[in-house]
């Protein structure tokens, strides 16, 4: 760990560095924004000449559009003059009309005839109303009928006429009308044409002088940051040097402290050690006392309060044995004599003589010893049978 010179001294020397890179700073600062003022300012202009050029090509562009609309109108106002010029006049609906018209007259003029040559009929008896044909009545009542047909057949046949009439002079008027549009047409198109000519022309000279558009601006070179970096740099490796030496100095004043911990941890470790022996010293004391007042109570039974575990402690437990031989692990005739000498303590504690069931009796090899009524239960094959 580098211990040249005090850390104080270092910070000293790092002071000066920053207040060397504070003035630098300041100075490119100035620069910088002298070098982006100057920049913006040449963005404006361009910004500007680009506006104005798309005005220019906007409005260029409107007139050319309005220049193609009208030469898109001339064409056709001269494709259609010359459609007149090419057709001659014929009017299907005028000639299908005066056609039905002359068919109606010649329609007419042999219902008329038919008409007028029908014959009075013949004498003699109707055959649907059984009547006489020639009476006089009925005589008038034909002669009055075909003469108010005729006058009709001759009233609509000059109604036709004159209606054929009036579409004949209008057909003659519209053919008249038509010859002297397509005179008027033949005029139109030459003016049309002088027109679009200008037009196209017009149009021409417009697109030539469509300006190009502003070169964007170069950007001049920025400030150099040289001077700057080389004391940031500086200043970063006195930095790391003043905190690696500030960290050493601390890490050494934290070590000491540590240490110091430790030696008051690891006595109290041990203090706190010696308590616990002394404390499990006494548990283990008291259990085995508390063992032998109450072992002293029975005769032969032995209670075992306390298991020892695995880590040498004590565990609580309340089992009785005989001869080290657990309860669970004794037989029949065994269980037996441990019950006795158990009713037998409570009896004589509690100073109270029961008398005492004993089921499956016969499994006793010993004289029971007890001053307790005793009724024992024998398995018996044959018959119940008491005996006192």
């Amino acid at each position: 760990m580098p211990e040249d010179q005090p850390w104080e001294e270092l910070e000293d020397q790092l002071n000066a560095l920053k207040i060397e890179e504070a003035a630098e700073l300041k100075k490119y600062d100035e620069a910088y924004k002298a070098w982006e003022t100057d920049w913006n300012n040449k963005l404006a202009e361009y910004s500007r000449e680009k506006d104005a050029h798309a005005a220019k090509h906007i409005e260029s562009a409107r007139k050319a559009s309005e220049i193609k609309e009208r030469i898109a109108t001339l064409n056709g106002l001269i494709h259609k003059y010359e459609r007149i010029i090419a057709t001659s006049f014929f009017d299907a609906d005028q000639v299908d009309h005066i056609h039905r018209l002359e068919v109606r007259i010649a329609n007419l003029r042999k219902q008329y005839v038919h008409k007028k040559n029908e014959q009075q009929p013949d004498k003699g008896i109707c055959p649907t109303c059984l009547q006489d044909t020639n009476t006089d009545d009925i005589i008038k009542k034909f002669v009055e009928a075909k003469e108010a047909a005729l006058k009709a057949i001759t009233d609509e046949g000059e109604a036709v006429k004159e209606e054929l009439k009036i579409a004949l002079a209008k057909m003659e008027a519209d053919k008249e009308a038509f010859s002297k549009q397509q005179e008027l047409a033949k005029g139109s198109i030459a003016g049309c044409k002088e027109e679009l000519t200008d037009a196209h022309n017009y149009l021409s000279e417009l697109t030539k002088n469509i300006p190009e558009g502003p070169e964007y601006p170069t950007k001049p070179e920025s400030p150099s940051k040289e001077a700057l970096e080389a004391i940031q740099a500086r200043v970063r490796d006195m930095e790391l040097i003043l905190a690696e030496q500030k960290a050493y100095i601390q890490m050494a004043k934290r070590t000491k402290e540590l240490e110091s911990e430790l030696k008051r941890a690891t006595w109290e470790i041990a203090e706190r050690e010696r308590q616990l022996f002394a404390l499990q010293q006494f548990a283990n004391d008291k259990m085995v006392a508390v063992t032998n007042a109450l072992n002293g109570l029975f005769s032969f039974v032995k209670w075992r309060l306390f298991k020892e575990q695995v880590n040498g402690g004590l565990a609580d437990d309340c089992e009785a044995t005989w001869n080290d031989v657990g309860y669970s692990a004794l037989s029949t005739g065994e269980k037996i004599v441990v019950d006795i000498d158990i009713i037998n303590a409570m009896s004589k504690h509690y100073g109270i003589a029961l008398p005492v069931f004993i089921d499956n009796a016969e499994s006793l090899t010993t004289d029971l010893k007890t001053e307790s009524q005793t009724i024992c239960l024998f398995v018996h094959d044959g018959p119940l049978e008491f005996i006192s």
